[in-house]
């Protein structure tokens, strides 16, 4: 009596240049829709997978969540190599597709905010700052 086989493993699959400048390309001609409050965000990855599909139609493709999960990759290394720039004194560093991501990114509040407040440090009062007089 044999063992059953094992169920074939579902194809694995690489992120390529071409793959991932298609996600970019989909997520900027859908980004107004993440915005719109008519759309859920999973309703948008949907359209962006389907996108996807019909522009690289192969054998092996990524699933709906790797999509998702690949463009958090991407905008985490965008978002890091933006505050390593914004530090004063600090070498210039790009990122993989940092040109790309710059045009559908570089204006989030998220990536480049329009003021930072910092919460943590205790404020000073003005007579801290005043000199002793003798």
């Amino acid at each position: 009596m044999q063992a059953d086989a094992p169920a074939p493993a579902l194809a694995e699959f690489s992120w390529s240049a071409a793959w991932t400048l298609t996600l970019i390309g989909s997520y900027k001609d859908h980004l107004h829709k993440f915005e719109d409050v008519n759309y859920k965000k999973k309703s948008v990855w949907d359209i962006i997978y389907e996108d996807m599909l019909r522009e690289k139609p192969t054998l092996a493709c990524p699933s709906r969540q790797q999509v998702e999960t690949r463009w958090k990759t991407l905008t985490a290394a965008f978002r890091r190599c933006a505050d390593h720039n914004s530090k004063s004194g600090m070498d210039r560093k790009t990122c993989q597709f940092h040109d790309e991501l710059q045009e559908v990114l570089g204006d989030k509040a998220n990536i480049d905010p329009p003021c930072l407040i910092n919460l943590g440090a205790p404020a000073e009062k003005a007579t801290d700052k005043l000199p002793d007089r003798k």
